[in-house]
């Protein structure tokens, strides 16, 4: 008889591998204190008769935790980070770059949309496809990526645009002998996920209690 060393993965599927990272992960923030933050959504102004009778808002669509380029969801599912603001309230004041009074527009439509202000909102996340890790995962172990999907993703015509969609990089994660990588950066080699978000929730748990 042939000896064979453990699978590590006990067979479990690529995605099943990520669920069960991501939730072990959220229940070790949970119970160090770490605070989510929110994944935004944009509702557009209502106009009546071309009157606006409310004002665009950033609703939240729920919580997530950020671990370095990836956001990690209740559910077990992850996302992709795209841009981020705090909620607060508008202050009228002149500001000298656009993008100064953008990312202000976005903090106060966040405000008003009920999110707390001093709150992280994430505007541009993309969920990962986790299933086409499955399908892309191959027997020789030349994994390919696992493509992200747009959840909130829209633009609209009211003088905010938190991501259309397009242009993103493709996501970070790959498979390798069964394994999960992910790179945390578009120049940085992959690493395994459970050792890059094992030492992501060990510097965000210390983070928390040093605050």
């Amino acid at each position: 008889m042939t000896d064979r060393s453990p699978d590590p993965h006990d067979g479990r599927s690529p995605s099943a591998q990520v669920r069960d990272l991501v939730t072990t992960a959220v229940a070790a923030l949970v119970a160090a204190g770490v605070r989510p933050e929110v994944l935004g959504r944009p509702v557009p102004a209502r106009r009546v008769l071309g009157v606006e009778v409310r004002r665009p808002r950033i609703v939240s669509d729920g919580d997530v935790w950020r671990l370095g380029s990836v956001l990690l969801l209740p559910d077990g599912g992850l996302a992709l980070a795209g841009q981020v603001v705090r909620a607060r309230e508008e202050v009228r004041r002149g500001y000298t770059a656009e993008s100064t009074r953008a990312r202000a527009d976005l903090a106060a439509a966040a405000s008003h949309g009920g999110v707390p202000d001093g709150v992280a909102v994430h505007l541009g996340w993309r969920l990962v496809d986790l299933a086409a890790l499955d399908r892309t995962a191959p027997e020789d172990g030349d994994g390919d990526a696992a493509g992200p999907r747009s959840r909130d993703g829209e633009s609209s015509d009211d003088g905010y645009c938190v991501g259309d969609g397009h242009g993103a990089a493709a996501s970070p994660l790959s498979v390798r002998d069964g394994q999960v990588l992910v790179a945390w950066s578009p120049s940085a080699a992959p690493v395994p996920l459970e050792r890059y978000m094992r030492e992501r929730v060990a510097l965000a748990v210390d983070a928390a209690a040093a605050s």
